[in-house]
This record gives C-alpha cells, sequence and structure tokens, in this order.
C-alpha cells in the first residue's frame, strides 16, 4: 500500500511535468535492480491501475526470467537505443545509486530511488546538489515510512489534539525477512 501510494504521486509528477502525452494510456515504468526491494516495486507496478512495467534491469539472469518482461543485464544495455520509458524505480544496491540514477536523468528519465540516495553522507549532498542545479524535478526518493498506516493515523491524533502536544518522537522500525545472500547496506542509520 505505502510503495503504490508512492509510485502514484511519482506518475502524477512524471504526467504533470511531461505534459498530457502519456494521459490516457498506462505509464511504461523500469525498474533496476530486482532484489529484495526491487521486486516489491516491481509488484506494485505490475499492481498499479495508471502503470506498466516494461523492463527489469538486474545482471543476474534467474532474476530477469522470473518477470514476464524485457530483462537487461546493464542499464547501459537498456539505455543503449535511448530511454524506452519517462519512469524508472531504482532499487539497485546503494553503491550502485548515484551511477544508476545519473544515467537515467541524463537520458531524460525520471527517478524515484530507493533510499539513501548515495552511500555517504558528503556524496548525498553533492549529488543532491548536482541534481538541484542540473535536472531539478528529476528525481524523487523513496522515503515511504511516512505513508506507513501507524505513521498517519499518529499524525492525524496529533492534528485532532487527541494525543497532546509532541515534544519528541523516536521510530524504531523492524523487517522481521532476511536479508538474501549478497544483500549490501551501509546500515540502518544511512539508510
Amino acid at each position: 500500500k505505502t510503495m503504490l501510494v508512492l509510485i502514484s504521486i511519482h506518475f502524477h509528477l512524471i504526467r504533470k511535468v511531461q505534459g498530457h502525452s502519456l494521459m490516457n494510456e498506462k505509464l511504461p515504468v523500469v525498474v533496476v535492480g530486482g532484489g529484495r526491494i526491487g521486486n516489491v516495486h516491481a509488484q506494485h507496478v505490475l499492481e498499479h491501475p495508471d502503470a506498466r512495467l516494461a523492463a527489469i534491469v538486474d545482471p543476474r539472469e534467474e532474476v530477469l526470467s522470473q518477470w514476464r518482461v524485457p530483462g537487461f543485464q546493464s542499464l547501459e544495455s537498456f539505455l543503449a537505443d535511448g530511454p524506452q520509458v519517462p519512469a524508472a524505480v531504482v532499487a539497485s544496491p546503494t553503491a550502485l545509486h548515484r551511477a544508476h540514477v545519473k544515467q537515467l536523468v541524463e537520458s531524460g528519465v525520471r527517478v524515484m530511488v530507493e533510499k539513501p540516495l548515495t552511500s555517504q553522507f558528503e556524496e548525498d549532498a553533492a549529488f543532491a546538489d548536482w541534481l538541484s542545479h542540473r535536472h531539478p524535478q528529476a528525481v524523487m526518493l523513496a522515503f515511504q515510512r511516512r505513508f506507513d498506516e501507524p505513521l498517519l493515523r499518529l499524525q492525524s491524533w496529533l492534528r485532532e489534539g487527541r494525543i497532546g502536544r509532541a515534544f519528541k518522537f523516536v521510530s524504531i522500525l523492524e523487517d522481521s525477512r532476511l536479508m538474501p545472500d549478497g544483500y549490501e547496506s551501509p546500515g540502518l542509520l544511512q539508510d
């Protein structure tokens, strides 16, 4: 549900920025990275009434063969004939986010990228600055927890005054699913 909200927002922004050429068609989307969260994004694109999963990019053939869409083992091969989609979800390993996002936005593709933007705080700032000057409104960072039902309920209760005035907010989130082999992340704090 949360990812569908993000994808809906992303699609709305793409249509608004790029005009109405796709207004009556399903928006074609490529998912870059077919790992744990990439599979979730791909499934949500398939479920979205206004979207069409156009392709998956992942270096692993066994991942590509799971989907009934064209598969590419590299972003370079996907982009070889020019961008074939107006929208992308980047869910590749964190260390590849910057390169993948840069390739896509320089090809004119709007991107929703999984958090974190890069693997280093300093690199985040530099890349965000580059994006804001060269490709404003081209990238959306998927910070989906703000749409989780418990957090939305809390926000509503705060607005209504049901629980008083907040002076501090601490959120501890856990994922009970095991990380797949080869999963890499700089850690929860960086994410």
